[in-house]
């Protein structure tokens, strides 16, 4: 048999642990109001929200958010649409209080503060459904996809050029190349990563128009949608003024 001898000190200790597992129980049992109340407002970053309590007699701590989102309207981007753009805030902060009243927290005080912000502008694209805008010549980005696979399988740094001839069923025709110099007078549109090249004659007449690519039962080709036309070829590739 064996027998568990316990020194004084030893009882004195566990009786000291039990007594503040006792006390640490009834603190828990009914805790002390920790927030001691709320600020709302709006400030210059936008609605505030804080928590503030009490520490000591003469100090307060409080931790708040900010948050902000305004449009901040739209903007040329060089595409056929302006493009709306937001700016956000958030910012966090941390206020401490000392309040120079000694008897109650009311009147005048001294607050020092620390502030954690992010602030950023976006804007939201659909490329899909934007048209790059150049010299008043817009290319759609499905035209431009295609014209890089097409130099992408010649394995060229080639560039479409396109020209307006006289002739074809309606009176005028389109023309499309593959070149790899430009030449005097001639324009370059670049965009969504493809360069197209229109001739200094043919400027006049395409003024306006939208190249895109149309892929439907008749078959796939490139095809211009020229506000200048009065009447166009069941083909798309001749039209008349």
């Amino acid at each position: 048999m064996k027998y568990l001898i316990i020194k004084p000190y030893q009882l004195i200790i566990s009786l000291l642990l039990t007594l503040s597992i006792i006390n640490n129980l009834s603190v828990k049992a009914k805790p002390p109001h920790i927030i001691k109340g709320i600020n709302v407002g709006v400030y210059e970053k936008g609605p505030y929200f804080g928590i503030f309590t009490d520490l000591g007699k003469k100090n307060q701590l409080e931790i708040g958010l900010n948050y902000l989102d305004i449009p901040l309207g739209k903007y040329d981007a060089g595409f056929s649409k302006d493009i709306e753009a937001n700016l956000s805030f958030t910012g966090l902060r941390f206020l401490f209080r000392r309040y120079l009243n000694t008897t109650e927290k009311s009147g005048i005080y001294a607050q020092f503060g620390l502030e954690a912000s992010h602030m950023a502008a976006t804007s939201k694209i659909e490329l899909s459904e934007m048209l790059y805008k150049e010299n008043n010549i817009s290319i759609s980005k499905i035209a431009a996809d295609k014209i890089k696979n097409i130099i992408a399988s010649e394995n060229k740094d080639s560039m479409l050029k396109i020209s307006v001839l006289g002739g074809g069923c309606a009176g005028f025709s389109y023309k499309f190349d593959l070149v790899s110099n430009t030449e005097k007078g001639d324009i370059v549109i670049e965009g969504y990563g493809a360069k197209v090249i229109i001739d200094e004659i043919s400027v006049p007449y395409i003024q306006g128009s939208i190249i895109d690519y149309k892929n439907d039962l008749i078959g796939q080709s490139f095809e211009i949608k020229n506000p200048n036309a009065t009447s166009e070829c069941g083909c798309g590739t001749s039209f008349s003024m």
